[in-house]
C-alpha cells in the first residue's frame, strides 16, 4: 500500500495499549477510593492459598492494612493517569506489573483456585502483565534506540511515548491523556452516583428506595459499638446469614426459603455486604454453604467483611471448622442443632474433642445452642469455649406454639419452626450474667416476631455482648441506626459487664 506507514501504525497501537491499560489501572484506584464501605486488600488476602499463602493471609489481619490499601489505591490511580499521558511510563508500568502479579499470586486461576475470566493459568492479569511488559520494553528500546534508523524499534514502536517524537509528552499524548482522564473521572462519578442513587423505573416501587449516602449513620460509638473475641474486632451488631442462605424460618410459609434464595443472587449479596460494611457492620455469621459467595466478594469486590462459621458441614463439626478456616473464617462455633443434640445424648466427650481439635487451628472457638440446658451441660463437664452463641427472644407472642402435643425432637426442644429457645429471655440473662466468656445472642427477633427497636435494647441491656441479626439489604441502615440509639448513652443499666 502506497501510503502505509508501518512505524506510525505501530506507534498508535502502542499508544492505544498504554491508554487501555492505564485506564484500567486508574479506574481500579478510583473505584477503590470511592466505593461505599471501602475497598480493602484484606478481602483478597483472606483467599490466598498458593505461594506465600500463610504470610499473605497474616497480612490481612495486620494493623498496617489501611495504609497498604491507600498506597495501592493512590498508586494505581497515579500510575494509570501517567500511562495515559505517556509520562513516567517505565516506573508506572513496573508498578502495574507488580500489582497485577500480586493479584495473580494471591488468587491464581489454577486447579481449584479459579479467578475471573481465565482460561487455565492465563487470566486477565497475565494478559495485562504482558502488555505492560511490552510497553516497558518498548520504552526502554526507544531510549536506547534514539537516533537510530526509522526501521528500529525506537522511532517506530516507541514514537509518542517520549519527548515530542522522543522521550517526553508529545501533543498526541497530551490530547489522548486529557481526553481519557476526563472520561475516566466522568465514569467514576457516574458509577458512584448510580450506586448511591437507585433508579426507580416505571414498574418500580411507589416509594423511592433509600439512599445509603444520605440515610446511613454508621456505628458511631466505638467504645460500645465494637468489641473483641480473641484478637478479632467485631461490631456489636453482626449480620446473620440465614436469610441469605435460605434458612428463613418462614413457619407455615413453605415457599419462603425458596423466595429468599431467589432474591439473594451473588450481586444482591455483594450489595448487602457493601451496605453492611459502610454502616460499620464488619462481620457476618453464617454456614459453610456461603463460603463461595463470601470468597468471591473478598476476591472480586475487595470487601473485608469478617466471617463466623457455624461449622454445619456434612463431614462433621471438626471438618466443618477446618474447611471454614481454610476459606477465611475468623471465628468458628458448634452449630446449635448439633450441640443441642449432643447435650441431650450426654455426649460431653464430643464437645471436648471439638474444642481440643479446633483450637489447634488457632482461631477463637465457640459453642452455639438453643437450649440453656446445653450451656449448663457444657459448663458441668468443663467444656468451656472461647465464646457462647445462645438464642434469646420473646416466648409470649400471639402465634407461639410450644409443641407440647408433638413428639420431642432429637435436639430436645420439641417445638416446630416458630420458637428457638427452651426458656424465657430473663432466665437466660440471669444465668449468662455470671459467665466470663463473651456471648453472641442470636435469633433475637425470633424470625420476625419482634421489631429491632423493641428487641435491641432488651438484649443489649440484658447482657449480650453481640447480637446476630438477619437483615435484608434494605433493613441494614434502619437497624444500625436503632443500635446506635441503644449505644448512645453507653447502656448504664446493662445487666452484665462487657465481656468482649
Amino acid at each position: 500500500m502506497k501510503n502505509f506507514d508501518q512505524a506510525k501504525v505501530e506507534s498508535w497501537c502502542l499508544v492505544a495499549m498504554r491508554v487501555i491499560v492505564g485506564w484500567h489501572l486508574a479506574f481500579l484506584g478510583l473505584w477503590a477510593l470511592l466505593t461505599a464501605g471501602g475497598f480493602s486488600w484484606a478481602g483478597p488476602l483472606h483467599c490466598a492459598h498458593w505461594i506465600f499463602g500463610d504470610a499473605l493471609r497474616a497480612v490481612a489481619f495486620s494493623p498496617a492494612m489501611p495504609a497498604i490499601d491507600i498506597i495501592f489505591a493512590v498508586g494505581l490511580l497515579i500510575a494509570g493517569v501517567l500511562l495515559m499521558f505517556g509520562r513516567a511510563v517505565l516506573p508506572s508500568a513496573i508498578f502495574g506489573i507488580a500489582y497485577l502479579a500480586l493479584e495473580y499470586i494471591i488468587n491464581p486461576p489454577h486447579f481449584g483456585h479459579t479467578g475471573v475470566s481465565h482460561v487455565m493459568f492465563l487470566d486477565r492479569n497475565v494478559v495485562e502483565i504482558a502488555m505492560l511488559a511490552f510497553i516497558a520494553v518498548a520504552m526502554k528500546a526507544k531510549e536506547k534506540g534514539k537516533g537510530k534508523s526509522e526501521k528500529g524499534v525506537g522511532e517506530g514502536v516507541g514514537e509518542g511515548v517520549g519527548e515530542g517524537e522522543g522521550v517526553g509528552v508529545g501533543r498526541r499524548d497530551l490530547i489522548v491523556g486529557i481526553g481519557s482522564t476526563v472520561a475516566l473521572a466522568g465514569a467514576g462519578v457516574a458509577s458512584k452516583v448510580l450506586r448511591s442513587e437507585p433508579i426507580v423505573r416505571v414498574t418500580g416501587p411507589a416509594v423511592k428506595p433509600f439512599d445509603p449516602a444520605v440515610d446511613l449513620a454508621g456505628l458511631t460509638h466505638p467504645m460500645s459499638a465494637y468489641g473483641k473475641i480473641g484478637n478479632m474486632n467485631l461490631s456489636r451488631l453482626i449480620l446473620g446469614g440465614n436469610v441469605i442462605g435460605g434458612w428463613a424460618h418462614g413457619r407455615d410459609m413453605h415457599y419462603y426459603d425458596k423466595m429468599v434464595k431467589a432474591y439473594h443472587t451473588d450481586e444482591r449479596v455483594f450489595r448487602t455486604f457493601r451496605i453492611a460494611e459502610a454502616a460499620g457492620v464488619n462481620t457476618i455469621l453464617t454456614n459453610p454453604a456461603l463460603m463461595r459467595v463470601i470468597n468471591r466478594y473478598w476476591r472480586e469486590e475487595g470487601g473485608k467483611i469478617q466471617f463466623i462459621s457455624d461449622c454445619g458441614y456434612s463431614g462433621g463439626l471438626i471438618k466443618g471448622a477446618e474447611v471454614s478456616i481454610e476459606n477465611g473464617a475468623s471465628l468458628v462455633y458448634t452449630h446449635g442443632g448439633f450441640a443441642d443434640t449432643m447435650a441431650v445424648k450426654g455426649e460431653w466427650k464430643k464437645f471436648r474433642e471439638y474444642l481440643d481439635e479446633v483450637r489447634k487451628f488457632g482461631v477463637p472457638t465457640g459453642i452455639g445452642c438453643h437450649r440453656l440446658a446445653t450451656v449448663k451441660f457444657c459448663i458441668e463437664h468443663d467444656c468451656i469455649p472461647d465464646f457462647w452463641m445462645k438464642t434469646v427472644h420473646r416466648v409470649d407472642y400471639p402465634t407461639a406454639y410450644l409443641g407440647e402435643d408433638r413428639k420431642p425432637s432429637k435436639d430436645g426442644l420439641g417445638v416446630v419452626d416458630n420458637r428457638f429457645v427452651d426458656t424465657d429471655r430473663q432466665t437466660v440473662f440471669d444465668f449468662m450474667k455470671e459467665r466470663p466468656e463473651p456471648w453472641i445472642a442470636f435469633k433475637i427477633l425470633g424470625a420476625g416476631i419482634e421489631h429491632p427497636k423493641d428487641a435491641f435494647p432488651v438484649v443489649y441491656k440484658g447482657g449480650a455482648d453481640f447480637a446476630c441479626v438477619g437483615m435484608y439489604d434494605y433493613q441494614i441502615v434502619e437497624d444500625v441506626n436503632i443500635a446506635n440509639e441503644v449505644f448512645e448513652n453507653g447502656l448504664p443499666n446493662r445487666n452484665r459487664p462487657w465481656r468482649g
